[in-house]
């Protein structure tokens, strides 16, 4: 009976790693899915081999230096998600902006995105159209005329953050979303006085 509840436990331990291996047949590979599956492959190993592994950690230090590296990796687990869960729970409103940061996958050696990579940038676009005052406030904040110029490229509305960088003073900045020309710096010579 326990040989055979051990078993189950094993097939199941299996089938999930396969479950966190299923994005490989799309050609996704990362990190977040690799070490479940090598920890849940790892379980059903014990499972299937129990006497082996009873031999094998016979060793009391032996015993308490796996205990430990294995409360270690627990307890650093237990604190990403901890994190992970607390940004979950304390998402702002809909109209609060917010920074946007795309996490990369991959990128091929030719240039172009991976597909996770690519639907997160997509989610972004779309996130950064809906609530371009997120975008702009950074840039305007900083004053930096080269992002301004990129988000303007990227055709995203500019009326509020025109706004906003008036209320800030930046007539500069105020000028690259307006699309208006840059005034040049009048100079003076000895016969203008």
């Amino acid at each position: 009976m326990k040989r055979t509840l051990s078993r189950a436990a094993a097939g199941l331990c299996l089938a999930l790693a396969l479950f966190f291996l299923l994005p490989l047949c799309a050609g996704i590979l990362h990190f977040g899915m690799l070490w479940p599956a090598a920890v849940l492959t790892g379980a059903a190993v014990v499972l299937l081999w129990p006497d082996f592994f009873r031999r094998l950690l016979r060793p009391k230090w032996l015993r308490r230096v796996i205990a430990c590296a294995a409360a270690v990796c627990l307890t650093a687990v237990l604190v990403t998600l901890g994190k992970m869960a607390q940004s979950a729970a304390h998402r702002p409103t809909g109209d609060t902006p917010c920074t946007v940061v795309v996490l990369g996958c991959q990128v091929y050696p030719d240039g172009h995105p991976s597909l996770m990579l690519q639907n997160r940038i997509h989610a972004a676009y779309d996130y950064l159209t809906a609530h371009p005052e997120a975008a702009f406030r950074r840039a305007i904040d900083d004053r930096d005329e080269a992002a301004l110029r990129l988000l303007v490229g990227l055709s995203l509305p500019t009326a509020d953050a025109a706004v906003y960088c008036a209320h800030v003073g930046w007539s500069a900045g105020a000028a690259v979303l307006l699309g208006r020309a840059k005034r040049a710096k009048k100079t003076y010579d000895f016969d203008d006085l």
